[in-house]
């Protein structure tokens, strides 16, 4: 059974790159291109894993991250924050990340492994 990634992003073209990768990686994939219309993903759907950009319009990265940090049903979900401004860098879990952009898709494959998925 594949695992699910949300890919969360406001740049059409970047959300394309990650979802290649991923799907490459055997991911499911789904995009959110704001803050509000993952928030609204994630109390639908519980992925195992979420690249999140931070700079979203609507709700921003900051509140993603808190929402999913706030459901005990996605304890398990794995999070890569990505941003281009490293001005405010969020506070993760352990075994969470954060990659400043650009981002090349080596780094997300190693991310990938390092959670286990494949």
């Amino acid at each position: 059974m594949a695992h699910l990634a949300l890919i969360v992003d406001d740049d059409a073209p970047t959300r394309f790159v990650y979802t290649r990768v991923l799907s490459s990686l055997g991911f499911e994939t789904a995009e959110a291109g704001d803050g509000d219309e993952a928030v609204q993903f994630l109390a639908d759907y519980k992925p195992s894993f979420v690249l999140l950009d931070l700079l979203l319009p609507g709700k921003s990265g900051f509140e993603v991250l808190d929402a999913i940090y706030a459901d005990p049903l996605l304890d398990g979900c794995h999070i890569i924050v990505i941003s281009a401004q490293n001005r405010r860098e969020p506070a993760l879990r352990p075994g969470d990340y954060f990659l400043l952009k650009p981002v090349l898709p080596q780094q997300i494959r190693d991310m990938v492994k390092a959670f286990n998925f494949l």
